[in-house]
């Protein structure tokens, strides 16, 4: 059986192929869709986030008047027209960070200029600025505040690089703390779910205490299990997308210790891990359609 070799763009001068090149795209255009359907996901979750931040302690303050009379400036993102919530915000701040550093690797793998390698990192550090404004140790992603300032550097050093070979040596370092940002917003799936089910278990909870029936009874346990499903397809997606960006960048690393060349076993892995990508955000977006009630 004929052996398959697949050339990646070198860092450091040698030639440069487009075989194994359609790997790395189809793995790009497998990312896009994981973050929209992430984006899905977090809809969602800002909507119930914004509900529940609305109602906490209403209830007690409108009781005598029917209104609440009290404003508080620090709330104003739960009630405001266009605003995002804090968690929801950080979380889809979070994935852009990611997208921004998987778009840097992949410019490096295909090989782009340096002044288009810089860009990247440029956009990378913009997207950290937009995080670092909205992280505030809170539940769901409570540990970034310590790991944002080690890839802000990466970004400034990368932004900053003389050359190709610098840009990678800066750009790979940054591969453990985008990892640890996937595992922070895996950490923060319990939360979530919290958040997204509460007035549905609520509803269940005042019912069964009160003896009485809910007619939408099936819907609201529906809902609550189409949850349960979107968020556990999520929590496999970022696992498989730390693997999947966990082979870029050991495919580059490859590309410059061995002449060009990435062995067949990671090129099939990221074949693998694109596949499953594409499937779970399919799954995901088919799950909070059934949440929704769409479908």
């Amino acid at each position: 059986m004929r052996r398959l070799i697949l050339m990646w763009p070198l860092a450091l001068g040698a030639c440069a192929s487009s075989a194994g090149l359609p790997e790395m795209r189809s793995y790009a255009e497998a990312f896009s869709r994981t973050h929209r359907a992430s984006e899905d996901l977090l809809n969602e979750f800002a909507i119930a986030e914004r509900r529940l931040g609305r109602e906490e302690g209403r209830a007690a303050r409108t009781r005598a008047l029917g209104v609440d009379p009290v404003f508080d400036p620090a709330r104003a993102v739960y009630f405001a027209s266009s605003a995002t919530p804090p968690m929801a915000q950080a979380s889809r701040r979070a994935l852009a960070v990611v997208a921004a550093y998987n778009e840097g690797l992949l410019a490096l793998a295909e090989g782009r200029g340096l002044s288009e390698l810089r860009g990247e990192a440029a956009k990378l550090g913009s997207e950290l600025l937009a995080l670092g404004s909205v992280v505030g140790g809170g539940p769901v992603l409570a540990g970034l505040p310590a790991i944002l300032p080690v890839l802000s550097a990466v970004a400034d050093r990368a932004q900053q690089a003389a050359s190709r070979a610098a840009f990678r040596e800066a750009f790979l370092e940054g591969f453990q703390t985008v990892d640890q940002i996937l595992s922070e917003l895996r950490a923060g799936v319990p939360t979530m779910f919290l958040v997204l089910t509460t007035p549905g278990v609520d509803r269940l909870r005042r019912a069964r205490l009160d003896g009485a029936d809910l007619p939408d009874r099936a819907a609201i346990m529906s809902r609550h299990e189409a949850y349960r499903t979107a968020l556990s397809d999520w929590v496999v997606l970022l696992e498989e997308t730390r693997g999947a960006i966990r082979a870029v960048k050991t495919a580059i690393e490859t590309a410059s210790s061995v002449q060009g060349t990435t062995s067949l076993a990671n090129a099939a892995d990221m074949a693998a891990r694109t596949a499953r990508l594409r499937d779970l955000s399919s799954a995901i977006r088919a799950a909070v359609m059934r949440a929704r009630g769409e479908i």
